[in-house]
């Protein structure tokens, strides 16, 4: 496996991609787990509202966004192996938090609405009950960031690492959090200045 792509060379051959390029295809998605790496296929529109403000006085604001995806690049998440979950470096995620500034921005949020904001959009998605009862350890069983926002839900692990992994990449110096007493996932952030519309505990120290 030259490039290391997790597809031999004597496949890639066979199959036409490149043994030295790692993304033939350059759609992102390494050419051993992309159902057609020669070329990239059917892009999908995934769409996105939630709500954060004053909800104690009905003010709250309405964000709304879409994002094109690959197909190839949905299926890969159930291939790859389940590491480097926070550090991954996805293409999408950037894109979703150069979104989330860019909304954060028109409504001339501080630092701390612009976090309770992501956190509220992460808390509009589901509990996947599907996952409760596994046992597997983390990470065998644990979403990739972009996976858990395509699905739209997850377990509380799931959102912990997709928003941890978000707020990274908006500049955050955010960490995923565990407890074993609770069994519970969530995230912690360094002190953020700024006081939030919705009056929410924002930070850790």
């Amino acid at each position: 496996d030259s490039d290391n792509d997790a597809f031999p060379d004597y496949k890639e051959i066979q199959a036409g991609t490149d043994p030295h390029n790692p993304d033939t295809d350059s759609d992102t998605v390494l050419d051993g787990y992309d159902n057609h790496p020669l070329n990239e296929y059917l892009p999908r529109t995934y769409s996105y509202n939630w709500r954060y403000g004053k909800e104690w006085l009905i003010l709250t604001h309405k964000f709304e966004f879409d994002i094109s995806i690959s197909e190839d690049v949905v299926a890969s998440y159930e291939k790859m192996p389940k590491d480097k979950l926070i550090s991954r470096d996805d293409s999408q995620l950037k894109e979703v938090a150069q979104i989330m500034n860019q909304l954060a921005n028109a409504e001339s949020y501080n630092e701390a609405d612009k976090l309770m904001m992501v956190i509220s959009f992460s808390r509009s998605f589901n509990y996947d009950y599907t996952k409760r009862d596994f046992d597997k350890p983390l990470p065998d069983w644990a979403n990739f960031p972009m996976e858990t926002i395509v699905k739209k839900q997850g377990l509380c692990a799931d959102s912990a690492v997709m928003t941890t992994s978000l707020l990274r990449e908006m500049g955050y110096d955010a960490y995923y959090l565990t407890s074993n007493e609770c069994n519970h996932a969530i995230i912690g952030v360094p002190y953020v200045n700024g006081i939030t519309l919705d009056g929410s505990e924002r930070y850790v120290i």
